[in-house]
């Protein structure tokens, strides 16, 4: 059995959306669950063009990649936005949160 270094975990948004999130996005709560003051780089895979993710703290948004910086109790969360941004675009997306050490996260998202 092989026992995962990193946790990721997707829930609704709930609440009043970030200062830097798009308007229109749909957005999720990312949970982190590490080692005490790990450094966990997540990254976003398979987003298709004409459209954009992004990992957001109250003062940024980090498209497709970002690394956070765990907590001494080794938990981190950010909000995680998905948004088509051109009306080319497929009218849905794929997308995978990837971390080394972590079981990747799939999500569908309609736009």
């Amino acid at each position: 059995m092989m026992l995962l270094a990193v946790t990721l975990a997707l829930t609704a948004w709930r609440g009043p959306s970030l200062p830097t999130a798009a308007p229109g996005a749909a957005k999720y709560r990312l949970s982190v669950r590490g080692s005490a003051n790990e450094l966990v780089s997540l990254r976003a895979q398979g987003v298709p063009g004409g459209w954009i993710a992004s990992f957001c703290t109250p003062t940024f948004c980090a498209p497709l990649q970002y690394v956070l910086h765990l907590d001494r109790a080794g938990k981190g969360a950010l909000e995680f936005q998905v948004i088509r941004i051109s009306e080319s675009a497929p009218h849905g997306a794929n997308v995978r949160i990837t971390a080394p050490g972590a079981r990747s996260l799939s999500l569908t998202v309609r736009g």
